[in-house]
């Protein structure tokens, strides 16, 4: 499996709502539903900025956002890391990704020792 992958499946429903989201207002961009951004986020009722963000999490590599579906993200990925500082290419994403999930550890191991 992925390094960074938990052994155990825990689905994020808040990271698979953004990421179905940002896929819906991708198409519906592609398709003309809105000439662009700012229009999406008008009819949205949604922050510019924040339509931004999420539009790109369709930017991760497909087994990232495969594994955000199934539940196999690392424990402590967070939206806010993923649509702010993710890098655009798909293997310096997966280290990132190994990052997180090794800073998680030495969390979780750093408060199982107090």
């Amino acid at each position: 499996g992925d390094a960074w992958a938990p052994a155990k499946p825990r689905h994020d429903e808040t990271l698979i709502r953004a990421l179905a989201r940002a896929h819906r207002w991708k198409r519906m961009l592609e398709e003309g539903a809105y000439p662009s951004i700012n229009v999406l986020a008008a009819a949205e009722k949604i922050n510019r900025a924040y339509v931004c963000r999420l539009l790109n999490l369709t930017l991760l590599a497909p087994d990232i956002q495969e594994a955000i579906l199934d539940g196999r993200q690392p424990k402590g990925m967070q939206l806010d890391e993923l649509t702010r500082a993710m890098p655009g290419a798909w293997e310096a994403q997966r280290k990132a990704l190994l990052s997180i999930k090794n800073a998680s550890h030495d969390r979780n191991r750093a408060d199982a020792e107090t």
